[in-house]
C-alpha cells in the first residue's frame, strides 16, 4: 500500500485484547508501515518518518488504553473492555505531504485532534497491517481500507440551498426574483462532476465488434481483426473487460465529433498491457499526423506529435518514460500551452516535462483511432487496454495519480466550492438589501 496524493484513507478494524497478567502489558497494533521500516509495527522510533500507528493495551496493573502514535505526537484515551471499532484516518489532500494529516478514532470519537506529519512526510509509507507484541492474544476483524478522493457537492449545495430559504423566509416573501436569479447563478457555476472529462471508453461490453465512449457516445469499430475482449484487467480496477489487440494492422476506427478533436489543453490517460514489438505502437490518434498522435516507441518510451495546422511537433520522452512489457500500467500525457508544457506521467507519478513550441492543435476532420494511426498501418499497438480517456484540460498530477489508483475517469470530482460560496454571497447581498 502507498498512499496517493488528495485523498483521505480510513483504516478500520474491530479489536479485542486479552489481559496480559499482572504486571504484562500485551499490544495489539494497526497502522501504516513505512516501506523500509519496523514492519511489526511495534516500535514507532524505527519507523522515524511514516508511521501510524494506533495500540490497545490491556494487562492487569498496567494502563488500559488506545494510544494512536505518528511521527509528530501521540494521544491516548481509555480502552473499554470487550471488542473496540478503531479508525485511523489520514488526510492527504494538501499538496505539501508534510501537511497531511492522521487522527484516531475509538469507538466513533477522536482521541484527539488531528496531527500533521513530521519533517519527512509519510511518503515512504509502503505497508499496512496489524501485529501483537508479548505474546498478545485477542481477537481483530472487519479489517478493512476505504478512501475518498474529494468531498462530494452535494452537502456544501444542500447548506446552501438552506441559506436560500433562510434569507427568503426572513422576507416573509417566495417569491423574491433577484434572489432567484443569484440562486441560478450558485448552480450554474457548480461545474459537472465530468465537466473536463470528454470521451470515456471502459471497454465494458464484453462481447461483440464494438467499443462506446459513455461520455458523448462515440462509438469505435473494430478494425483489421484481432481485437476481442478480454477480461484481464488491471487489478487496480477490480473487474469488468479489457480490449485486447493481437494484430499487426488492427485499430478500433471512430468517427470524427467535437469531443475527440481536442484542440487546447487536454490529458490522454490509459491503462495498457503492451506486447514487445520492435516497431513503434500507437496508442491513439486524430486525423493520422495530422492533429495529434500518442505512442510508444519500440523501446517503450512514451511519445506525442502536436500539429497546430502550420507544422508538428514531436516529442519523445525519455527513459523514465519507459513502459514495462507483459505488466499493467497506467500512462498520461498532458499539455498545458500557456505553460508551454508536455507532461508525461507513468503509474500515477509524473516522470517528464518538456517544452512545448506549438501554440495549439489543428481542428481536423479525419477520423479518431485506438490501437493505430492510419487504418492497416503496421505500427498497431499489441497487448491490453482498458479506460481510456480524453479530457480537455491538462489534469492535476494529484488527479492523474487518482486514475492510478484506480479512480475511474468518471469519478473525478472538481471542486465547486469557490463558484458555490461567491453565489451564496450574491443570495446574501440580494436579501440583505431588500428594503432599498
Amino acid at each position: 500500500f502507498v498512499p496517493q496524493q488528495g485523498r483521505v484513507y480510513t483504516l478500520s478494524a474491530d479489536i479485542n485484547t486479552v489481559d496480559g497478567g499482572t504486571g504484562v502489558s500485551n499490544w495489539i497494533t494497526l497502522g501504516f508501515g513505512q516501506l523500509n521500516g519496523d514492519i511489526n509495527f511495534n516500535n514507532p522510533a524505527v519507523n522515524a518518518y511514516g508511521s501510524i500507528l494506533i495500540r490497545e493495551t490491556r494487562g492487569v496493573g498496567a494502563a488500559q488504553t488506545f494510544t494512536g502514535t505518528n511521527t509528530n505526537g501521540s494521544s491516548s484515551t481509555d480502552s473499554p473492555a470487550g471488542v473496540v471499532s478503531i479508525d485511523i484516518v489520514l488526510d492527504t489532500l494538501d499538496l505539501d505531504s508534510n501537511n497531511w494529516t492522521v487522527e484516531w478514532f475509538v469507538n466513533g470519537a477522536s482521541t484527539g485532534l488531528p496531527q500533521t506529519a513530521a519533517a519527512g512526510s509519510y511518503a515512504d509509507i509502503g505497508y499496512l497491517g496489524f501485529s501483537r507484541l508479548n505474546g498478545a492474544s485477542g481477537t481483530i476483524g472487519n479489517l478493512q481500507l476505504s478512501d475518498n478522493l474529494v468531498p462530494e457537492p452535494s452537502t456544501a449545495m444542500l447548506f446552501g440551498l438552506g441559506l436560500l430559504g433562510m434569507a427568503l423566509r426572513r422576507r416573509r416573501s417566495i417569491a423574491n426574483p433577484a434572489a432567484m436569479v443569484a440562486l441560478f447563478v450558485v448552480l450554474g457555476g457548480v461545474p459537472d462532476a465530468r465537466a473536463d472529462l470528454v470521451a470515456y471508453w471502459p471497454f465494458d461490453e464484453g462481447t461483440g465488434s464494438t467499443a462506446t465512449d459513455t461520455i458523448n457516445g462515440n462509438v469505435g469499430t473494430f478494425s483489421g481483426g484481432g481485437i476481442t475482449f478480454s477480461t484481464t484487467v488491471p487489478p487496480q480496477l477490480g473487474g469488468g473487460n479489457s480490449v485486447s489487440f493481437s494484430s499487426v494492422n488492427n485499430e478500433i476506427v471512430v468517427p470524427d465529433s467535437p469531443s475527440v478533436s481536442l484542440t487546447s489543453d487536454y490529458t490522454i490517460a490509459a491503462w495498457i498491457n503492451p506486447t514487445a514489438s520492435a516497431a513503434a505502437r500507437n496508442i491513439v490518434a486524430k486525423d493520422g499526423n495530422a492533429a495529434y498522435r500518442y505512442r510508444l516507441q519500440p523501446a517503450g518510451q512514451q511519445w506525442m506529435l502536436l500539429n497546430d495546422g502550420g507544422g508538428f511537433q514531436v516529442i519523445t520522452g525519455t527513459g523514465a518514460t519507459a513502459i514495462a512489457d507483459g505488466a499493467w500500467n497506467h500512462i498520461a500525457v498532458s499539455t498545458d500551452f500557456a505553460a508551454s508544457e508536455l507532461r508525461f506521467y507513468l503509474n500515477g507519478a509524473l516522470v517528464d516535462t518538456q517544452t512545448v513550441t506549438e501554440p495549439s492543435i489543428a481542428d481536423l476532420s479525419g477520423d479518431f483511432l485506438i490501437g493505430n494511426f492510419a487504418i492497416g498501418n503496421a505500427e498497431s499497438y499489441r497487448g491490453l487496454m482498458d479506460d481510456l480517456a480524453l479530457f480537455d484540460s491538462a489534469l492535476p498530477a494529484w488527479q492523474i495519480s487518482a486514475l492510478a489508483s484506480g479512480l475511474h475517469p468518471t469519478q473525478l470530482i472538481p471542486e465547486p466550492s469557490t463558484a458555490l460560496l461567491l453565489g451564496l454571497g450574491l443570495v446574501g447581498l440580494v436579501s440583505r438589501r431588500r428594503g432599498r
